[in-house]
């Protein structure tokens, strides 16, 4: 397979740059999946905290400044609780965030204490995976993290997964269609781009940086016409 020929040479070409030898290894090898990559590697790092004997109006503020949507609650350095812009709409009885402008009355006369929730808490040793089912479990969108000993270290919200997770599906297509792309030139021998355009259904740009690439490694020898052709080939010679 020309994979693992690849893949077994890249140690042999001496000239190879080490960062070549990076690049190309991040084009062929898939990162870690959800189910391997923990918490505390996605997590933001930056809490913000609310007191619980904050008024909601203050909250709202709060969350308005910093452009949130909930926040751990603490009583002195215990963490005890959350608040979400949920919990505010619920007691203003309000749809949307901007109505919560009207409620200020309302929202002066209580107290963090008077509606805030249970934490909900995952372990900064946990895999993002767990961290999915139990987001969708208690349809929450935010989780908590706290090391071994229950202190808050971090927080994981449901855009940080989104983002890793969609990383993940990307890396997985472009490596599947490497993948192709170098099964088609194993078999061809000889194919121009556009024929690879064509049978991969990935731009002729993207096509023609990869080519670069592996022809920098000597996995495959690139020949340009006049009119702007480039014919990718397989090279045969042993290194």
């Amino acid at each position: 397979m020309i994979i693992l020929t690849f893949i077994k040479n890249l140690r042999k070409i001496k000239i190879m740059d080490i960062k070549i030898h990076q690049k190309i290894k991040s084009l062929i090898f898939r990162k870690k999946a959800p189910s391997k990559i923990l918490v505390r590697e996605v997590m933001s790092k930056r809490v913000l905290k609310i007191d619980r004997d904050w008024d909601l109006w203050k909250v709202y503020l709060f969350f308005k400044r910093n452009r949130i949507s909930g926040a751990p609650v603490f009583f002195g350095k215990k963490l005890v609780g959350e608040i979400s812009r949920s919990d505010l709409l619920e007691v203003a009885e309000k749809e949307f965030f901007e109505e919560l402008e009207e409620a200020k009355d309302i929202l002066k006369r209580k107290k963090v204490f008077e509606v805030m929730k249970k934490p909900i808490v995952i372990k900064e040793n946990k895999s993002l995976e767990e961290a999915r089912i139990l987001m969708k479990r208690r349809n929450i969108s935010r989780l908590l993290v706290v090391d071994k000993n229950g202190e808050l270290v971090g927080i994981l919200t449901k855009t940080d997964l989104a983002v890793v997770m969609g990383k993940e599906r990307i890396l997985e297509e472009t490596n599947k269609k490497i993948n192709e792309f170098l099964k088609l030139v194993e078999k061809e021998g000889e194919v121009w781009s556009d024929e690879v355009k064509k049978r991969i259904g990935i731009s002729r740009e993207i096509i023609e940086e990869w080519a670069k690439k592996f022809e920098e490694v000597g996995l495959i020898e690139l020949e340009y016409t006049k009119t702007g052709k480039v014919l990718i080939r397989k090279l045969v010679e042993k290194i």
